[in-house]
């Protein structure tokens, strides 16, 4: 088995956890979605010494600072030791499988079914931006392939408002695809974060003092 373990932290306070299957074309992770109180990941600096923050390009790293979010890889040999860190009374645990044939991504939804939400943003060229959300689905798009001639898959995250389908017509004399719904979302590409893990790795990514900046893309 390819133990190839990750462990993004999404909006809401809600890190993700994931590892993968049998090496093969399709690149397969299991996702741990982890809901735990405000301050278990972002104010533990026990746990965060144990993680190697440089796996992430420097420029990604400060940009994702500026907008709430925090990421880093450890050897897989030390999560059952981390974990306890965070294993705290009012934690829980999702678990789902994630599967591509790596060319296409998939939305893993961490904070499903909001009413209506304001979202700031910081780009690369330090500029602020607000937007505003009715009705709709936070989380991120995670597209995975694995690399020739190795048990590694390079994992690429984008935090992503989900705001449902859209609907296209077409004349009826038209040729090809007359009907067609292709889901509709905001995204945040300045914000795409990308790192190749071994099978003895795994990644975390977790909002970072929600409570300082209720209206970042870390805290939503």
């Amino acid at each position: 088995w390819l133990r190839l373990t990750q462990f993004p932290m999404v909006p809401g306070n809600q890190p993700l956890v994931a590892h993968a299957g049998p090496g093969r074309a399709v690149a397969r992770v299991v996702v741990f979605k982890i809901t735990a109180p405000v301050g278990t990941f972002s104010a533990n600096d026990q746990f965060w010494a144990e993680l190697n923050e440089d796996a992430l390009d420097s420029k990604t790293s400060v940009l994702m600072a500026q907008n709430g979010l925090r990421a880093g890889t450890g050897p897989l040999e030390r999560w059952p030791a981390l974990s306890k860190l965070v294993a705290v009374p009012g934690a829980s645990t999702d678990k789902f499988v994630c599967e591509t044939n790596g060319r296409s991504s998939l939305n893993v939804i961490t904070r499903p079914a909001v009413a209506d939400q304001i979202v700031v943003s910081i780009d690369r060229d330090l500029e602020q931006r607000g937007r505003a959300f009715e009705k709709c689905d936070d989380g991120f798009r995670l597209a995975m392939r694995t690399l020739p001639n190795s048990a590694a898959l390079t994992v690429q995250l984008e935090p992503v408002v989900a705001l449902g389908t859209v609907e296209v017509l077409r004349p009826r004399n038209s040729l090809g695809v007359v009907r067609q719904e292709l889901p509709s979302e905001e995204s945040f590409p300045d914000l795409r974060m990308a790192v190749t893990l071994s099978p003895s790795q795994f990644l975390v990514l977790s909002p970072v003092d929600p409570k300082d900046n209720q209206f970042s893309v870390g805290s939503l």
